[in-house]
């Protein structure tokens, strides 16, 4: 099947702008993340401060005019460390 679509040129993925790591032994993923993202980063796994200050870092170094796409976990940590925030979750954007 061929499309007359734009070959698109300049898109990367970065590994730091990705999903929260889960520490191991983590058998239900699920209830591990809701009770993270109603705490504080105070409360956080050192596995959990080293992806924050990746994903911050990685953000940080991305130049002007840059869109990224990722997921309500890095949204929340990329604005509360904007706003100087220790709640892991500072809101809840709508779909």
């Amino acid at each position: 099947m061929t499309t007359n679509r734009p070959r698109l040129s300049g898109i990367a993925t970065n590994p730091a702008v990705s999903e929260i790591p889960a520490p191991e032994g983590v058998d239900d993923r699920i209830a591990r993340l809701r009770g993270f993202m109603s705490g504080t980063w105070d409360e956080a796994l050192a596995l959990l401060h080293d992806w924050r200050a990746a994903l911050v870092a990685a953000i940080g170094a991305l130049p002007e005019n840059t869109v990224a796409f990722t997921h309500l976990a890095a949204i929340n940590t990329i604005a509360g460390h904007a706003d100087g925030s220790q709640l892991v979750t500072s809101f809840r954007p709508h779909h």
